[in-house]
């Protein structure tokens, strides 16, 4: 099925025989939910957040943001980098000494080996040609 459909991350696009799908991800985004405003809610927290242990206390509404893009960096990248250890694919010394990719092993170890749970297939492309919908699995 994920080899009749293209695309492309850059733009987050699928295509199946040159038609634009919509994806998972834009239909939930745009469609179910209203757009997170990071610029107002940013600001928000700023003004908002004085108390010493809170995790935005003292930063400004940009710095608030910066932070935001950074967790979503390292979300991506973790992500990226167990897709490649699923598929076997050889990984830095960097990647796997993250903190995360530390917890993820754990995980792998806890709840998958320890349950002889064998990963089938990693981003598998799915969509539905009435809908013109279309979405990745992460595992299957």
């Amino acid at each position: 099925m994920d080899l009749d459909i293209s695309f492309d991350e850059k733009e987050h696009k699928y295509f199946f025989d040159g038609i634009e799908y919509i994806s998972v991800t834009t239909f939930i985004k745009t469609i179910l939910f209203e757009k997170f405003n990071e610029i107002e809610v940013s600001e928000i927290l700023e003004k908002k957040e004085k108390e010493i242990n809170h995790k935005y206390y003292g930063l400004n509404a940009l710095q608030i943001r910066e932070l935001w893009n950074k967790i979503k960096e390292n979300g991506t990248n973790l992500h990226k980098t167990i897709e490649r250890f699923y598929n076997n694919q050889t990984l830095t010394i960097e990647e796997t000494e993250q903190k995360e990719f530390k917890h993820f092993m754990k995980y792998h170890k806890e709840q998958i080996i320890s349950k002889n749970i064998k990963p089938y297939k990693s981003e598998f492309k799915i969509y539905d040609k009435e809908l013109r919908i279309a979405g990745t699995v992460d595992m299957i």
